[in-house]
C-alpha cells in the first residue's frame, strides 16, 4: 500500500492506494475513492481524504482512446433514480444485448451507473451482467447480441432464463468515445 499526505492548493490532505478489490463497505465516511480502469480492468483504488476530496463517494476513472491523459469519470451520482437494485429482466430474446461491465465499476459496486449508460438491467440476481434492448456504444462494458436463449423451465428453480449463444457484435469493440 502506497501512501501519502502533504498540504495542496486547498490546505491538509491524505490518500493512500489500495487493491482494486477494497470492499465499498469499508471506505470510511467523507473520503472518496476512485478505481482506476485499463481497458476493462480494475487497476488499483486510491482513497482520499481531508481537502483532497472532491466528491465523497464511489467513482470509476478510464483513460480515453489515443491516451493523451484524458480520463472520463463514472459515479455514484450517475446511476439512475429508477436504477432497481433487485430486479431481474424478465423476458430474454435473441436479439437483445448483454453487456459485460467494466471490472473496476464492477469493484465499485457502480453496476447501476454501468445500467444507466447502457439503457438496461442486471441479467439476474448479483450476475454482474447487464442485458439491453439497445444497442450502446460504450468504454464501459463490452457488448455481446444474443441469439439464442435457454426456456427458464430447463433451469434451476430462481435461476430464470439463461443466455446460451452470443456472438461479439459486429461493432462491439471495447470503444471509447
Amino acid at each position: 500500500m502506497e501512501r501519502g499526505a502533504g498540504v495542496g492548493d486547498k490546505g491538509w490532505c491524505r490518500w493512500c492506494e489500495v487493491q482494486p478489490w477494497l470492499p465499498v463497505q469499508s471506505i470510511p465516511a467523507q473520503a472518496e475513492a476512485v478505481w482506476v480502469s485499463f481497458a476493462g480492468v480494475a487497476l488499483e483504488c486510491s482513497l482520499w481524504w481531508g481537502a483532497a476530496v472532491e466528491s465523497p463517494g464511489r467513482s470509476v476513472v478510464r483513460s480515453l482512446a489515443g491516451g493523451g491523459g484524458e480520463w472520463v469519470r463514472l459515479g455514484e451520482s450517475d446511476v439512475a433514480s429508477s436504477w432497481p437494485t433487485n430486479r431481474v429482466w424478465p423476458d430474454l430474446e435473441p436479439g437483445m444485448f448483454l453487456y459485460d461491465p467494466d471490472k473496476a465499476a464492477l469493484a465499485a459496486d457502480l453496476l447501476g451507473a454501468v445500467a444507466s449508460v447502457v439503457g438496461g438491467d442486471e441479467i439476474g440476481p448479483a450476475t454482474g451482467y447487464l442485458v439491453a434492448r439497445e444497442q450502446i456504444d460504450t468504454g464501459w462494458a463490452r457488448r455481446w447480441r444474443i441469439h439464442e436463449v435457454l426456456p427458464s423451465t430447463s433451469r434451476p428453480s430462481g435461476l430464470g432464463p439463461a443466455v446460451t449463444t452470443w456472438k461479439p457484435d459486429a461493432q462491439a469493440t471495447r470503444s471509447r468515445p
